[in-house]
């Protein structure tokens, strides 16, 4: 399936309590049955309100004076609050993200109903044009490339090798009904600090091994190397995402990458092998490489 979404869209970030209007009012939000179950089961002193703030009936949360019974006088969501992001029904979690499928083509959009996509939308200097990606390339591509590395890298901390499968397992086979590049899109857009974690994440690599390449002149497979453990630890993030119900917080990111870095730069095996691969092998090409960016 191929996925189209417009130039400004992973510029959102909901800005919750600081915007001028809330989503969570003057809209009947239905729950999904999934997200149902979660609350039927919900262990703890929010139970009860979950119990008496649901119309189990017809399966919305009930409303006082057209606000939802979640939404507190700060305009935040109760639910977010003292549940966690994970027991978010779906249209909560999605919004103002909008979905549309064609056959083949799925479009995704932001709603011009929330304040802050509007803003992002009417303040674009350029026309907008649309991203166009294919799950299968991209997600066949990051495939390989495990298959690639892995095999060839010694294990240097026991449970390595389970720990990559649980999270890209989620990420690649239990996926359910979403498709891959949603999923993606979906941990970017509630995850934003993704995007500082990345160029982060990039400079550290390219800070610590770009110089050596005064010693070998290998200085594209310097720069291959730090955009593929840079595009490697956001696919074991996605992944851990999918893996604890679409939750993921700042010791979540600490564990992989410190993890990651470990059974790389722990073993000048692996970091030789990793820069000969990168050199050498056809799957880490410079127009491979342009279709997972």
């Amino acid at each position: 399936m191929e996925f189209t979404f417009p130039n400004y869209y992973k510029e959102f970030s909901c800005i919750a309590g600081s915007c001028p209007d809330t989503c969570c009012a003057g809209w009947q939000i239905v729950i999904d049955n999934k997200t149902l179950k979660k609350y039927q089961h919900f262990k703890g002193p929010f139970h009860n309100r979950l119990h008496n703030d649901i119309d189990w009936k017809e399966h919305v949360f009930r409303q006082y004076n057209r606000r939802c019974a979640f939404l507190n006088e700060e305009n935040l969501c109760d639910i977010y609050t003292e549940a966690g992001p994970k027991m978010l029904c779906d249209t909560c979690r999605n919004y103002p993200r909008h979905v549309e499928e064609f056959e083949g083509l799925r479009e995704i959009s932001l709603s011009l109903s929330c304040p802050e996509a509007a803003r992002i939308l009417l303040s674009q200097k350029e026309k907008v044009h649309s991203r166009m990606n294919t799950s299968d390339t991209s997600k066949d591509l990051f495939k390989n490339m495990w298959k690639t590395i892995v095999p060839e890298m010694e294990v240097l901390r026991p449970g390595w090798k389970e720990f990559l499968k649980e999270r890209l397992d989620s990420l690649y086979i239990s996926s359910g009904e979403n498709d891959y590049i949603y999923q993606k899109s979906e941990f970017d857009f509630y995850c934003p600090d993704w995007q500082i974690q990345e160029e982060q994440l990039l400079v550290y690599w390219i800070y610590t091994y770009f110089c050596g390449a005064v010693y070998d002149d290998e200085i594209f497979t310097k720069v291959k190397m730090a955009v593929v453990c840079t595009l490697f630890i956001h696919e074991l993030d996605v992944g851990t995402y999918l893996k604890n119900e679409h939750h993921f917080n700042l010791n979540d990111q600490i564990q992989i990458c410190y993890q990651f870095s470990r059974e790389l730069e722990h073993s000048d095996l692996n970091l030789n092998k990793f820069q000969e691969l990168m050199s050498e092998n056809n799957i880490f090409s410079f127009e491979n490489l342009l279709k997972i960016c």
